[in-house]
This record gives C-alpha cells, structure tokens and sequence, in this order.
C-alpha cells in the first residue's frame, strides 16, 4: 500500500474532505459512507512516542528556541518590578504583520522576555502538549471522560463528570494553535491537529452546530468554534474558514434578542459564563477576518451592562439581579475588552481593580477564574495608567506562572497534566477533568505570546 507523502498532497486530501463536507453538510457526509469508504483516511491520531522532557537550562526548547533563563538574577516573587517594555519589538509592528504573528518562533522569544515567561513556563507549557498529544482518541477527538483509555498507567487521574467531546477537542487542539502549530505547520504536531480540525468538521450540522449533541450545547459550540476560528485565521484554509464561518452564524442565530445573551440551548436569556465563550469566538471570528453581524456585538453589550451591580462599577455577576464574584467579573471585563471597549472606562477600571485584589491563591484553586483574569489583565499590560500597569500585571503574572509551574504532575503517564483534585480541588475540576484543567492551565501559560496585548502602545 502506498504512503502519501508531502505537505501539500496532505492538505489537498483534507481539503477535499472539507469541500465535501461543505457541500453535503455533515449529515449528508455520514450518510455517504459508501462514497467515504473510498476516499483517503483523516489523518490518525496514534501516541506520539516523544518523551515529555524537562530539558536543562542549557537545552533550548522543544520548538527550537530558548526562553529566558528562570535562573538569572532577577527580584524575587514578592517583589514588584515591571517588565521591560522593549522598543525594539515594536508591538504594532507585530499586529501589521498580522493577527497571529506573536506566535510565531520570530517574535516568540522577544515577547516571553516582555511579559514576563520563562524557561520554566515554557518547559510547562510544551509537556503539557505532549501530554495532549498522548491523550488524543484514535478518531482525532478529545475525551473528558474517557481519556484514560490512552494511559500506560493509573497516574492520570481525574476523569470529568460530563462528557462533551466538541467541547474537549476544542479544548485539546487550542495550546497547540497558542504554541503556533497548526495542520499546515511543519512541526512535531501537524497530525495531531489536522486530526483534530478533521473531527471538527467531520461532526458539524448543517445550520453550523457543532456541539455534537452535548447536554451544554452553546458551551461546546463555543469552544469548538474558536478553535476553528484561531485555526482559518492562522492557516487561511479555506475549507476551514468556511466551516468557521458557519459556526460564527450558529452563535449568531442562538442569541437571545430580547437579553442579548446566550445560555446552555439556543434562545435562552442567558447568563455571563456562557456569554464569555460566545464573545471569546466571535473575537476569534474577528481576528480571523469572518464575518459578525454588529447587532450581536451589540445585544452582548447590553447583556454585560445589565449583569453590572450599580453599585460596583466594572463587577459583574452570572445573571441580573445576581451578586458579583471575581470569576464572572474577569469574565465580563474579557467580553468588554473584545467589544474594544477603552481601557481607560471605569467599567475597565472598576473590573481590573477586583481581579487584582484577588490574586491566585494555592488554596482556592480556580483556573476558570485564572484563565479569564490572566487574559484580562494581560490585555492591559505595556501602557501605564492610575489603575492599569505594569507592575500589576507583573504581580498577578509572578502568582500564577509560580502556582502552575509548582503544580503540574511530573510523573508517570500523567507528566505534563495537571490533576483537578491535588493538591486541592479545583472548583470546576470534577466537570472538565484534567482534560479541561491541562488545556486551561497551558493556555495561561501561553498568554504570553497566544494574543498581543488588546490596546497596544501608538506606533511612534
């Protein structure tokens, strides 16, 4: 039997699916399995037999570039002192070369010195890809629930409580579209995300859906959609920019129009949680240049204002009428940040001031709450005002690269990971299981680089 090799013989055949599947929608394709039957396999997703390596300091990286040296001298945790902001990495620059040139290896190095990476977070970060790659289902999907039949020991611990298996390979395919690997990118994941995009497609509804009938539809949806939105955006695949765009027009057409807002079922009046990973696609959506209609940028804006306590501006609850907390704030203050609302807003302000004074703590484990707050935060990073500066983010940034480094497994199977339950119970832990806690916890440490800075500095 014949082995195709190359690239570009590689990506026509997936291509091809993907117009086949554009053109019969995915129900259409399952039903022509005859046809399917002699049409070339997805890409298979077997272990990758790559160690998950902790390199010494004088190893590079396993993408092929060193990041700063943890080991140089440096002021301790406890101590504020501001990333230097560099001038000659010229940050709207990067942003002209376009959306997703921060993470490429060119700019890669320069932008970790910047915002605060280090050797170690990068060592984190690139086990727990290896980790996700180990854990991949042979179909190309991700499991929440049955990951562990992938394990060559009893490590891996921590299955989720639901299952939702859009929602998982979203989940597993966004740190390797953070670290710059895509299905078009020679790297020692190109499989193992064409695999996952394959699936994708393979699973979406002809109106868009591709929450592949999970009990929290919209969640699922979302997350599988800013996967194939960072993916068309990076790699300008067409097939995939078509099943993006369909994708961003299934949240379009759930969104409640009294409200504003989104919920587990399309039409329901919504709440913050569910909102924030609309708005995380849509923004992706954006970025990648697809298409949004402004009226559902819109009904957001009104959904957040009403779910804002008159008297906290810039916190902001689960529902109207709800308290506040710090996960929803730094939730909400994402979702205004991608509404491109100013930094200097009191919203902004009143929001950012929360999150900074609830700093990660390694007993009150939340990286639901940390993945927001760290984005959120970063956005208002390089350009200094009374509330937004670098020091601030250099101390929320100092915690939680710390808490993570310290708190990722280092042996056996599940080396790489992180376990929901040790060394305490995260709070949404035992319902995305160390599927969702790896992939959260590796995008935080990939903030970095994943996303420039929402409101850069003027180009001088």
């Amino acid at each position: 039997m014949c082995r195709i090799r190359g690239t570009k013989v590689r990506r026509d055949l997936f291509g091809l699916m993907v117009v086949l599947l554009a053109a019969w929608g995915a129900e259409g394709l399952l039903a022509r399995s005859a046809a399917l039957a002699q049409a070339p396999a997805p890409p298979q997703a077997a272990p990758d037999d790559s160690p998950i390596a902790r390199p010494e300091s004088s190893q590079t990286d396993p993408f092929g570039e060193d990041a700063p040296d943890e080991n140089a001298p440096k002021a301790k945790d406890n101590e504020i002192t501001p990333p230097p902001m560099a001038p000659e990495i010229g940050l709207p620059a990067i942003k002209e070369e376009g959306t997703y040139a921060c993470r490429s290896p060119k700019h890669r190095r320069e932008l970790l010195k910047q915002f605060g990476g280090t050797r170690a977070t990068e060592r984190a970060a690139a086990a727990a890809l290896y980790w996700l790659a180990k854990h991949q289902m042979p179909d190309g999907s991700w499991s929440l629930e049955k990951f562990q039949k992938m394990c060559t020991d009893k490590s891996c611990t921590g299955v989720g409580s639901i299952e939702s298996l859009s929602a998982a390979t979203g989940l597993g395919l966004l740190p390797f579209l953070a670290a710059g690997q895509t299905q078009a990118t020679n790297g020692p994941f190109q499989r193992k995300v064409a695999a996952g995009v394959y699936w994708l497609l393979n699973h979406q509804k002809r109106d868009g859906d591709l929450s592949a009938d999970a009990a929290s539809q919209m969640y699922s949806h979302a997350i599988a959609t800013i996967a194939l939105c960072e993916d068309y955006g990076m790699t300008k695949d067409k097939p995939v920019g078509v099943a993006a765009q369909m994708a961003v027009n299934f949240i379009v057409a759930a969104q409640n129009q009294k409200t504003g807002g989104w919920r587990y079922h399309p039409g329901e009046e919504g709440d913050t949680s569910v909102l924030g990973w609309q708005m995380q696609a849509l923004h992706a959506a954006q970025e990648a240049g697809l298409t949004v209609k402004p009226a559902a940028l819109d009904g957001a804006k009104n959904f957040l204002a009403s779910c804002q306590p008159a008297e906290h501006v810039g916190w902001f609850c689960y529902q109207p009428e709800a308290g506040a907390t710090p996960p929803m704030t730094a939730v909400g203050l994402l979702a205004s940040q991608d509404l491109k609302m100013d930094r200097t807003d009191p919203v902004i302000l009143g929001g950012s001031a929360l999150l900074l004074a609830n700093q990660p703590q390694a007993e009150n484990r939340n990286i639901y709450y940390w993945y927001y707050a760290t984005q959120a935060l970063h956005n208002l990073a390089g350009k200094e005002s009374e509330f937004t500066s670098n020091k601030n983010w250099d101390t929320w940034n100092r915690k939680i690269r710390k808490l993570l480094v310290e708190t990722q497994a280092r042996e056996g199977c599940a080396a790489g990971s992180w376990d929901p339950d040790k060394p305490n119970k995260d709070a949404w832990g035992p319902y995305g299981g160390r599927i969702m806690q790896t992939s959260l916890s590796c995008l935080t440490l990939e903030i970095y680089y994943r996303h420039l800075p929402a409101a850069l500095p003027e180009k001088p």
